[in-house]
């Protein structure tokens, strides 16, 4: 195998991602339309320059295609695959929350049993719009202490946000000096950046980025993904 770019180690570590969840953001951010295909020797070079191996892509592409993900046919030596109905519209049901702006700017502390929102506490939920009911009470929500916002979100997710940060700040900094002119390897650092913010993005209550711990980082990291896809647009899939 061939070594990756050092600007995708900046994303990976040196760890690959999970090669079917990887697969997934492939198909979901470069083949979404309907009709639009990948061979496997595309995919085979993708995820080579990502750093996955072969035998880890032919069982990943087996387990979509089983799980009716993916469709797949022959064509000469090589299969191409396509998303599913099933597939598409999965990966379009995600689109809003992966490439979409904070989806809200306002939050409420409700109070009361059975409220509505993301529980907090006993009795205490935080919304995105008010919530009325007779036993309620809502109130706006414009500075959150920090016993409330830590419940917001788990531990982990806290800190993938704030590593993801540093790792987007860097790639940045890299792609200015260096901007890579193969369409390969500008493919695979988009489809990384699209990963990573994915596993962060879809983890995310309907919430002001703000009111959520790491929420500077948070708000820092979707801004930079922003930027990281102009500066790494989609290719066509024949440049691949």
């Amino acid at each position: 195998m061939t070594a990756p770019h050092p600007h995708v180690l900046i994303l990976t570590d040196g760890t690959p991602p999970r090669t079917w969840s990887v697969i997934v953001t492939i198909f979901g951010d470069l083949a979404r339309a309907e009709g639009q295909e990948i061979d496997s020797a595309t995919l085979a070079r993708l995820c080579e320059a990502m750093g996955l191996r072969p035998e880890a892509l032919r069982t990943a592409l087996h387990r979509l295609h089983k799980e009716g993900w993916l469709e797949r046919r022959r064509a000469g030596r090589h299969s191409v695959y396509r998303l599913s109905a099933q597939g598409r519209a999965e990966s379009e049901a995600a689109q809003p929350r992966i490439y979409g702006p904070q989806p809200v700017t306002r939050a409420y502390v409700v109070l009361g049993p059975d409220a509505e929102g993301h529980a907090v506490a006993p009795g205490i939920r935080v919304a995105a719009s008010p919530v009325e009911g007779p036993e309620t009470l809502t109130y706006p929500l414009d500075r959150a202490p920090d016993w409330l916002r830590s419940a917001l979100l788990p531990p982990e997710t806290v800190a993938l946000i704030g590593a993801t940060r540093a790792r987007f700040d860097r790639l940045a900094q890299a792609l200015e000096a260096d901007l890579p002119q193969d369409a390969l390897t500008r493919a695979v650092l988009r489809v990384l950046c699209v990963h990573a913010w994915r596993r962060i993005a879809l983890r995310l209550p309907d919430l002001p980025d703000l009111i959520l711990p790491a929420g500077a980082d948070l708000a820092r990291t979707r801004a930079r993904f922003a930027d990281l896809r102009e500066a790494l647009p989609a290719p066509s899939l024949e440049a691949l």
